[in-house]
């Protein structure tokens, strides 16, 4: 795991992150909170913003919006950042040019990557989260109209591991939404929560 900074807010003023080196893709983002914390939370987002300070802030304000919700979560151990595509969004527009030119299975990352001796492939990321986590929060937001064919896609194909998942679990699996769906059905971005918008219990 590539090691990086968000400064004092975070456990030990670092968080790890799963990266491609060769392709702009973060896959996932890990923040420590509390060593002695009972319980872990994965975010499945839309797809990584740059690691600039400006954009660290979305994760602090995340973060801080979790911990403000401690009746539901108890105390955090750490909370992970999983994507539904991991391209790095340094643009609005940047996940359709990167279809265009790189293709579906690129932009999914699920082409298989060998990193460091570990074998990366978004979907089996995202479900180990599942399978590991207690309380998965849904914050990957709408779609642009040329994604949405694919966004329902991953949606849906993601949603039916996670059933799967969670029949199978030992342990109780809660997912969540903030401020309960858009107008159009999806999960609010994390980018987007603030104190006033209402944690919700999302049964599927």
């Amino acid at each position: 795991m590539q090691k990086s900074r968000y400064g004092k807010f975070f456990k030990d003023n670092n968080f790890e992150k799963i990266v491609d080196p060769d392709g702009d893709r973060v896959f996932k983002v890990t923040i420590p909170i509390d060593d002695e914390g009972e319980n872990t939370v994965v975010v499945i987002g839309k797809a990584p913003k740059p690691s600039s300070e400006e954009k660290g802030n979305d994760i602090r304000r995340a973060i801080k919006y979790l911990l403000s919700n401690k009746e539901v979560f108890g105390s955090i151990k750490q909370v992970d950042f999983v994507f539904l595509f991991p391209v790095i969004e340094y643009t609005k527009d940047a996940l359709e040019e990167i279809l265009n030119r790189k293709g579906e299975l690129f932009l999914a990352g699920n082409e298989g990557i060998w990193n460091n001796d570990e074998f990366i492939k978004n979907d089996l990321v995202i479900f180990e989260e599942m399978i590991d986590y207690n309380h998965i929060i849904f914050a990957w937001g709408q779609p642009s109209k040329d994604l949405k064919p694919i966004y329902e896609n991953r949606i849906q194909y993601l949603l039916k591991g996670f059933k799967l998942i969670k029949n199978n679990a030992n342990e109780v699996k809660k997912t969540y939404v903030v401020g309960g769906l858009t107008n159009n059905g999806y999960p609010r971005q994390y980018t987007s929560w603030n104190r006033e918008l209402h944690l919700v219990e999302y049964n599927i």
